[in-house]
């Protein structure tokens, strides 16, 4: 079985290339790439792209995860329902090998993309807690602007019967189960992170929720720290656009979140500080009456919680 090692893109449709870049620039991220149609967006980190925006009608097209080494996509090709290996004829390059999960959810598995020198980031913030001072003799003055982000973290994505999806991508892609919400003996929402041997992962790479219907969630990036998340707040809170939800903490993941709408009413995160997982890490389950999705923050959304899930039909 092969193990992907991380999630590198996001792949999106929408009418106006322009209005999107506007929104996606005050996000934080930096254009990498122009072809007739289609716009590629990078973070600070060293991927070619972690954005992709095609034109046309709206529409979340999928993502892509990365493997380490093209026998991974020699092996993955042979499975049933996958495409042959084809060369990425897009900025970046590379080779990839295309799936749909049981949704249809398009997943790409991509090797060999080009790298590109990582961007300057400023340094974490030195902190000075009650009783550990770090910092003497000096400002905490981070600059104003849009947030600077390091990568694309994870997706989240509703799927109409969770454990079958869960398993999908364990058996195809040696992706691992890190928590598990229950209602009663279903699970509502799982947390599935990337299990590559000898890599601390992010405590998920997909974030899924069971639902009636398939539907993609959000999309989340990377930040330094608590204060890149607030400063990108108040970027696009100047800028006018929509917040969804945050600024607060997740109870499994632990990140410091903060969700926006772009023009076409898609969610998408900063987040900081969450939990790394090494694949021996074993998984959890938590009922769904005391596991809040947050630990402090704003009330969720309508719709948008785990006591909105519904668990799959037995």
């Amino acid at each position: 079985m092969i193990k992907v090692r991380d999630i590198v893109y996001v792949r999106f449709q929408a009418p106006d290339l322009e209005l999107g870049e506007k929104f996606l620039a005050d996000f934080g991220f930096i254009r990498s790439a122009e072809t007739p149609g289609t716009r590629y967006f990078r973070c600070a980190g060293e991927n070619h792209h972690a954005y992709i925006l095609q034109e046309g009608d709206p529409k979340f097209l999928g993502f892509a995860l990365e493997v380490a080494d093209r026998s991974d996509l020699e092996e993955l090709a042979r499975i049933e329902g996958a495409s042959a290996i084809e060369s990425i004829k897009e900025p970046g390059g590379g080779e990839r090998v295309t799936l749909e999960d049981p949704d249809g959810y398009l997943v790409e598995v991509v090797h060999g993309i080009e790298k590109l020198p990582p961007l300057d980031m400023r340094a974490p913030l030195v902190l000075n807690y009650a009783y550990d001072k770090a910092r003497e003799n000096a400002t905490q003055r981070p600059a104003i602007g849009a947030a600077q982000m390091k990568r694309l973290g994870h997706v989240g994505l509703t799927v109409t019967n969770i454990q079958r999806t869960i398993d999908w991508y364990a058996s195809t892609l040696g992706m691992l189960l890190s928590d598990a919400v229950l209602a009663g003996p279903h699970t509502a929402i799982a947390f599935v992170r990337c299990g590559y041997p000898g890599v601390l992962s992010d405590h998920h790479t997909l974030a899924l929720f069971q639902g009636e219907q398939p539907e993609f969630g959000h999309a989340a990036f990377e930040v330094q720290d608590f204060d890149a998340v607030g400063i990108g707040h108040y970027h696009l809170k100047r800028a006018e656009w929509q917040h969804a939800w945050g600024i607060g903490r997740h109870t499994l993941g632990s990140q410091i979140f903060d969700y926006w709408l772009d023009p076409w009413g898609r969610m998408i995160e900063h987040f900081a500080d969450g939990d790394l997982f090494d694949p021996d890490q074993p998984s959890n389950h938590h009922p769904i009456e005391t596991t809040p999705i947050e630990i402090w923050g704003p009330p969720i959304p309508p719709g948008k919680g785990p006591k909105d899930q519904r668990p799959p039909d037995v």
